[in-house]
């Protein structure tokens, strides 16, 4: 408000006030991101993540300009990821000059790439997020060869990789109970399988070295890549065998995974 005075003010001269004038913010001239840990932030696989992607709007000297549009758009996601999507995809600005959406991740760890963009000013920003792989539902259980040579010495690696729920490797995985380990050969018997332990680095310590079955105790740690090995050899030339992995007891609906047929040649 104006407020005009004959004389010295609150003296009980003539004066006289305006009604209120309201001052309103410019032309939309630059949109920037509200730095609230949304940009960069990780999240779990297939999950929303936790704080929105938000931008704003002001004018020359920094006031909030509402009623600007913001288009939103996902445009980069990991090689094979599905389901990902944005709560909103255009989002007009509030009293405070901001725009927002939120970002459900898809199925495949990575990075997700997320733009907003405004006409007025002639921006576009981007954002990232990362996919984290889930919890352990799984195994991959793959041999180095599927057609190795019948030996009493164990013969062929089995790496074993641990998966969430859409098949993305579990960096660093680290078991809570023991894998339990056994095959199923054609015509076989007990003392025709031998387990060793795994090579290498992610090489896990089986306590069994014959047998149908061997298990890795608890605590055992897969490397970056998801993944351990174990060894095992068959000494009966012709059988088909498959190898599979169980954490915790097995045939109770605990995560598992066999492997393919291995058939041991003459």
């Amino acid at each position: 408000t104006v407020r005009v005075t004959h004389g010295a003010v609150d003296s009980g001269n003539p004066e006289g006030t305006s009604s209120a004038i309201t001052w309103q913010a410019g032309t939309a001239d630059t949109m920037s991101k509200v730095n609230n840990g949304a940009d960069g932030q990780s999240g779990t696989v297939a999950t929303a993540l936790g704080l929105p992607f938000v931008v704003q709007i002001v004018d020359q000297y920094g006031n909030p300009v509402a009623g600007e549009t913001v288009s939103f758009a996902i445009t980069g996601t990991p090689s094979g990821a599905t389901g990902q999507y944005l709560s909103t995809l255009s989002d007009v600005t509030d009293s405070s000059g901001q725009a927002e959406t939120t970002l459900t991740l898809g199925t495949k760890v990575g990075t997700y790439t997320v733009e907003a963009t405004n006409t007025t000013t002639a921006t576009t920003l981007t954002f990232t997020a990362t996919g984290t792989a889930g919890d352990l539902d799984h195994f991959d259980v793959t041999p180095s060869t599927l057609t190795p040579t019948a030996s009493g010495t164990p013969n062929v690696t089995i790496t074993i990789t641990a998966l969430d729920a859409y098949d993305n490797p579990i960096p660093n995985y680290t078991t809570s109970q023991a894998l339990n380990i056994d095959t199923n050969g054609t015509a076989g018997t007990p003392a025709s399988i031998t387990w060793g332990n795994g090579p290498g680095s992610n090489g896990f310590a089986v306590t069994a070295n014959s047998g149908e079955s061997t298990t890795v105790a608890a605590g055992a740690a897969f490397d970056s890549n998801g993944e351990g090995t174990i060894q095992v050899g068959y000494s009966v030339a012709g059988d088909d065998v498959t190898v599979r992995v169980t954490h915790g007891a097995v045939d109770s609906g605990n995560p598992e995974g066999t492997s393919s047929a291995i058939t041991w040649q003459a």
